[in-house]
């Protein structure tokens, strides 16, 4: 192991890890839970359409049809008033009965 791999790795580490963990912490803040997670959802994309501009990979028939579903996917999951597009802006709401009340109601 040369010093060189290691100051690579140590650098997409810190770069490819903390900056984005960090990045998803200040966008779970400010957005959503639904707009985030169809963000993410996009992440396979992003990283065929960098790895093709930025190595030259190339782009096959299956890979086209896979960005093709996921895109289709995170369109119809935005789209207002579908199944698939939920109500983020309202808060969760949870029901919680102790046994003291369950017991109040049955006797």
């Amino acid at each position: 192991m040369t010093l060189q791999t290691v100051l690579r790795d140590t650098f997409g580490g810190v770069f490819g890890t903390v900056l984005a963990y960090w990045a998803m912490v200040v966008v779970n803040r400010s957005l959503p839970a639904t707009t985030t997670s169809l963000g993410m959802l996009a992440t396979p994309v992003v990283g065929m359409v960098s790895s093709t501009l930025a190595l030259g990979e190339t782009v096959d028939a299956s890979l086209l049809i896979t960005m093709a579903m996921i895109l289709s996917g995170i369109a119809i999951a935005a789209i207002p008033g579908s199944k698939g597009a939920t109500a983020s802006n309202k808060p969760a709401v949870a029901v919680t009965t102790s046994s003291h009340d369950l017991s109040a109601q049955q006797g």
